[in-house]
């Protein structure tokens, strides 16, 4: 007996009560009738083993007993709070565990294991029995004596523990067979097993599955494994990988790619079949702005409603069924009759049973008997029985006995239903209890007949609008045939008229052709002698000009070889160094191609091999310093195929490259995402649009169905997969130095889990060797002995600024890395600016020399007889439209033959800007993961530069008149050369594309003609400016002196840094100073 009973039942409701207020919501959390029945049973058990103790610590042991376990750790310090305000100074003694604890360690010592406390604590919380059910049926049989509950699986059918390695499934049917490659081996234990079944089990059941656990436990190893040995005949699977770039609207897209439009608004694999989607790196996504992850948001969508949002309709949610998330049902249109198709005989034997029906169901039934024509019982009204009411029940029941009831109703003539019938029912429609979702909550069979009869109305309904206008179209339709009749023979006189009219106009117009023939060709003859007398007069002073350029261009080909590596070696190598480095290099190179007999220029400049007149004085004009270092500098930075970084302390280059680059965008790309995917699941999700998909599929169904696989889409589209994982060898290269590599490890996991890493050091010689030979074995050379000689000059390109570099950080503390990436670098520029330099020269010694044959040509077409045969080949090499892919030229006793056709096609080049990078630090060291990625220049003042510009701050002050009118010179002398350019490059053009008679091309003789008047033109004014430019400039050098003083000065306080970094100085702030002293 419980002598404190209803104050413990109060105290035990009040704690729930507390509990649901103030602890966080748990779907296992009860606090119910049976939550209390368990805390009852429980105060009993302990009444009965501890009669003696007090009934409060009794309430208080079981309360903590039943509940305490299924709480999650945050609420347990609220829950025990709560107990102690209700039970104030109840304190629980220590339960006796003594025998239990004393056979415990017994056994670990017999098992030689370890006792954990914490775990034996877990083992006396389990209580003193353990019972496993089954279905509701309790197994007797004991547990295995060594190992842990985990370490055994259950066989059903025998009805025995096994271990898991022994179980079906196990070790036994996962070994690994000999064809396994190494990739593909999984190692069978009790993990892989155990957790290979418990998958299984679970997505063959249609429940979901979440693996967690550390990185490299074998996660994505265990699921793969597990859902690719799923029977194909009845599953099919989708696998891809979360990384932090990942979308909500990419995993959708890539989902909805893999499944089949079933019918309108259902989604799911092939019929038959279950899909299997595995989402591996759930956690990589990024946190939006309000902390949410959108693709993890868009599976809880999934799991929620069984479909997500379509994007193009954004009110639709189409279901997606037969997958692991499980399936829905979505209602559709009801079609006429559609509803008698879900009723059965038992259907309508249960509505006739019915005693006593709703009135919903004898609303219907009524309706029904209305639309047969059934007359109703008089009965007595239950409110007054001297009244009598129709009643329709007894009849419905007379009706639904007739078991051929659904066929009267399938084979009613809708078309001519009676008008009083319509009208009896009509009033029914409007009726809230006759809505079918109404009805349906009474019956299901009520709400079939109820959606009928409905239909019926409406169909009857819209019958009375049609008839009416299909009468008036069959009258329409008589009277339009009658007319379609007269048309006809219309029609027929019209043609013959129109046949007599179209003879009379071919006549006319073959008599008009012969008369526009005839005048066009006495007006082209007038026009060929005008064309031949411009085209003489425009080219006539040109003769000796281009004989020039072609004599030197042909000096220029036969050093081509040496002057492009040795230019090669100047912009891949010597960015970084000062003048005098730059000059001791290339100076020791030249000397070592002269040894190897490399053709190359005695005196080699790089502004010679690949400067461009008009491109440098745009440069200045910008901003760049007029001196050949800075020259040098803006060369490397047009011809560089790596990004500039430019050492830039006293800003010239930053001006310059803001100056140059005013009118371009800057672009940027990620492409890390789709080489996580590739490396994870071996394709980038939706790669193909539909119309590709189903020509990879129509090209593989041959060969997956000689390797057994199944032929649907999705099976053919895995398989392909596969076979493009197989054959896909993917090589990163990475520098491993730096926080960028961690961080992009962190979001792409994949490039660590599924790579191998390899460690490349410095190369030897040998190897540059190897690699110039592999690099520039299809580089056309003179011979094999230049090949090997240039191939030797790479290596020594290389080993030589090697030491350079060493010598540079000895003298000036300057740091500089070579790599095998500057190597590299070396070769291809050399290929493609050799490539480039020989097809410009053949393209310009070919249109110079077809100059001579053309006006030659015109000449004679001019006075000729203007007949077809008047178009002779001028004689000689390269002239006329014959062999035009080479033409040959003899310079200085030795014959050149440019191959036109031979050379490579002109690259596509991106012009919407560049990336530039620029430091003011004097000294800065970046180290090799930086310096590989970009071409360093030192872009530090020289003398020369600033003398220049201080010249010009001095006489803009002194003289601002004669600075201005300099100014516009130089401008005006910028634009004059680049007209000047652009109009021989027409002329060339214009020439060197000319087919057959030039003279019959108007529009090639306007562009000749107009372009040599424009040009001279040109060339007068800029005589003109020359002259006033260089009285400007004499006047200009009687201020030279202090413009080379000041330089001089800054140079000595600039190198004061060397001494004490405090010292640093700006080219800036020294200027402003210079100015306000000129100015004071």
């Amino acid at each position: 007996m419980v002598l404190c009973a209803r104050d413990l039942a109060r105290k035990l409701v009040a704690t729930y009560r507390l509990c649901s207020e103030q602890l966080s919501s748990q779907s296992h959390y009860d606090y119910g009738m049976r939550a209390v029945m368990s805390v009852l049973r429980a105060a009993a058990a302990n009444k009965q083993r501890s009669a003696e103790t007090l009934e409060d610590v009794l309430m208080l042991r079981s309360i903590k007993d039943v509940n305490e376990p299924k709480f999650l750790a945050p609420d347990l310090p609220l829950f025990a709070g709560i107990l102690s305000d209700l039970f104030p100074g109840v304190d629980l003694p220590p339960t006796d565990y003594s025998a239990l604890d004393e056979h415990l360690q017994t056994n670990c010592a017999r098992l030689n294991l370890q006792v954990d406390r914490r775990m034996a604590r877990t083992d006396f919380d389990l209580g003193p029995g353990l019972e496993i059910l089954d279905v509701g049926i309790k197994l007797t049989t004991p547990l295995p004596k060594e190992g842990l509950v985990y370490d055994y699986v259950w066989d059903k059918p025998k009805a025995v523990w096994r271990h898991w390695m022994d179980s079906p499934g196990g070790a036994a049917e996962l070994a690994i067979p000999e064809s396994a490659s190494f990739n593909e081996i999984i190692v069978p234990t009790v993990d892989t097993v155990r957790y290979t079944h418990l998958l299984t089990l679970l997505v063959t059941h249609g429940r979901h599955v979440l693996f967690a656990g550390p990185t490299g436990t074998g996660k994505t190893v265990y699921v793969k494994a597990a859902i690719e040995a799923l029977d194909k005949a009845l599953y099919t699977n989708q696998q891809t990988a979360f990384s932090a770039q990942t979308s909500a609207n990419m995993i959708q897209d890539i989902i909805d790619a893999r499944l089949d439009k079933r019918r309108k608004g259902i989604f799911g694999p092939p019929v038959g079949m279950r899909c299997v989607v595995f989402l591996d790196d759930l956690n990589m996504p990024a946190l939006e702005v309000y902390g949410a992850q959108p693709p993890v948001e868009l599976m809880r969508q999934f799991l929620d409603h069984s479909g997500w949002y379509d994007r193009p309709l954004p009110r639709a949610v189409p279901e997606i069924r037969e997958t692991t998330w499980g399936a829905g049902n979505k209602k559709g249109w009801i079609r006429l009759g559609s509803a008698l198709d879900t009723l059965t005989k038992s259907d309508v034997t249960e509505v006739k049973a019915m005693k006593n029906p709703p009135a919903g169901v004898k609303l219907v039934m009524e309706t029904v008997c209305q639309m047969l024509s059934i007359k109703p019982n008089k009965v007595n009204d239950h409110t007054n029985s001297a009244k009598k009411v129709n009643d329709y029940w007894g009849p419905s029941q007379a009706l639904l006995a007739d078991t051929k009831f659904l066929d009267t109703l399938r084979a009613y003539d809708k078309d001519n239903i009676a008008p009083h019938i319509i009208t009896a029912v009509r009033p029914y429609i409007d009726m809230p209890e006759f809505e079918p979702s109404v009805v349906k909550k009474a019956s299901a069979a009520a709400y079939g007949l109820c959606c009928w009869v409905r239909a019926m109305e409406a169909y009857d309904r819209v019958a009375k609008v049609v008839a009416p206008k299909k009468a008036k179209l069959a009258e329409a339709e008589a009277e339009y045939g009658e007319l379609m009749v007269g048309l006809t023979a219309k029609k027929a006189e019209l043609a013959d008229l129109e046949a007599k009219l179209a003879e009379l106009k071919g006549r006319l117009g073959a008599m008009q052709a012969r008369k526009a023939g005839l005048e066009a060709e006495v007006d082209l003859c007038e026009k060929k002698l005008d064309r031949a007398t411009k085209l003489i007069g425009g080219l006539g002073g040109e003769k000796s000009r281009w004989t020039e350029v072609a004599a030197k261009l042909g000096g220029d080909y036969i050093n081509l070889t040496g002057d492009v590596l040795l230019a090669s070696g100047f912009i891949a190598y010597l960015g970084a160094f000062t003048a005098a480095y730059r000059e001791r290099a290339t100076s020791s190179w030249v000397a070592l191609c002269k040894e190897r007999q490399i053709p190359c220029s005695d005196h080699f400049k790089l502004v010679t091999v690949l400067g461009e007149p008009v491109k440098i004085r745009d440069w200045t004009i910008d901003g760049l310093p007029n001196d050949s270092f800075s020259i040098d500098n803006g060369i490397i930075v047009s011809k560089a195929r790596r990004w500039p970084l430019l050492v830039d302390p006293q800003g010239q280059a930053n001006k310059w490259i803001k100056n140059m680059e005013k009118k371009h965008k800057l672009e940027d790309e990620s492409f890390l995402e789709d080489i996580n995917n590739i490396l994870n699941t071996g394709e980038v999700p939706n790669l193909f649009p539909k119309d590709e998909l189903v020509s990879i599929m129509e090209q593989v169904t041959m060969r997956a169905k000689r390797a057994g696989k199944q032929l649907t889409p999705a099976s053919l589209y895995a398989f392909f997969v596969d076979s493009c994982r197989a054959n896909l060898h993917l090589v990163l290269a990475m520098s491993p130095v730096g926080g960028a590599f961690r961080e992009r490890l962190r979001k792409f996991p994949s490039l660590v889990n599924c790579t191998t890493i390899d460690w490349f050091t410095v190369w030897p010689s040998d190897a540059l060797k190897s690699v110039a030979s592999k690099f520039l074995h299809d580089v056309e050379m003179d011979s094999d002995d230049t090949r090997g000689a240039v191939e030797d000059m790479c290596m020594e390109f290389h080993v030589t600024v090697r030491r350079l570099a060493d010598d540079f950080k000895a003298d000036l503390g300057r740091h500089y890395y070579t790599t095998p990436t500057s190597y590299l670098e070396l070769i291809q520029t050399y290929k493609e600016l050799l490539a480039a330099k020989r097809k410009q020269a053949c393209s310009t010694s070919a249109s110079e020399r077809a100059s001579k044959p053309s006006g030659e040509r015109a000449m004679r077409c001019a006075t000729a007889s203007y007949s077809r045969d008047s178009t002779a080949h001028a004689e000689g090499p390269g002239a006329g439209g014959g062999e035009r892919d080479c033409t040959t030229s003899v310079y200085d006793g030795r014959r050149v033959r440019f191959k036109a056709a031979a050379l490579p096609p002109t690259l596509a080049q991106h012009h919407q800007g560049g990336f530039y990078m620029t430091t003011k630090l004097r000294n800065p060291h970046y180290l090799p993961e930086v310096s590989v990625k970009v071409t360093l220049l030192n872009f530090m003042i020289t003398p020369e530069g600033l003398e220049d510009q201080l010249l010009g701050i001095v006489v803009r002050l002194e003289r601002p008149e004669l600075e201005e009118q300099k100014t516009k010179l130089v401008l005006a002398g910028a634009e004059n050369a680049r007209q000047l350019k652009e109009i021989e490059d027409r002329i060339i053009e214009v020439l060197s594309a000319s087919e057959g008679n030039i003279l019959e091309d108007e529009t090639a003789i306007n562009v000749i003609s107009s372009s040599k008047l424009l040009s001279n033109d040109i060339a007068q004014k800029q005589q003109i400016a020359d002259k006033t430019e260089r009285t400007i400039d004499e006047t200009r050098l009687g201020y030279k002196a202090v413009a080379r003083h000041v330089s001089v000065l800054f140079f000595c306080i600039s190198d004061l840094a060397a001494i004490e970094p405090m010292y640093q100085d700006h080219w800036t702030r020294r200027g402003v100073a210079f100015l306000l002293s000129l100015a004071d």
